[in-house]
């Protein structure tokens, strides 16, 4: 449908395989308190750079060929301090970590 939206951001995927293994402890141990919740797969957990918003699908090819093909990425590393929620932690929708 040509008027369809899609949420869209702008992520890195994260593949270290320790890192994951470290998130995938966390989650479990989130899991566990028994708060109704659905974890994300371990593979598609990512670091969300920008989130850009509802936008119709036939701009998403736009989006990618103006915007994230001239950007030339390479790896980096980041430091977590903490986990948050949003929008609040009493009424949790995203688990995060912050970095300072």
């Amino acid at each position: 449908m040509y008027n369809e939206r899609v949420r869209v951001f702008i992520a890195v995927d994260i593949e270290e395989p320790l890192v994951l293994s470290v998130l995938e402890r966390i989650k479990d141990s989130l899991a566990s308190t028994g708060t109704p919740m659905k974890p994300v797969e371990t593979q598609n957990i990512h670091l969300t750079l920008r989130f850009i918003g509802e936008i119709p699908r036939h701009r998403v090819d736009e989006i990618i060929e103006e915007v994230l093909k001239p950007i030339r990425m390479e790896r980096f590393k980041i430091r977590l301090h903490g986990l948050g929620a949003f929008p609040s932690p009493t009424r949790p929708r995203v688990v995060l970590g912050w970095s300072e």
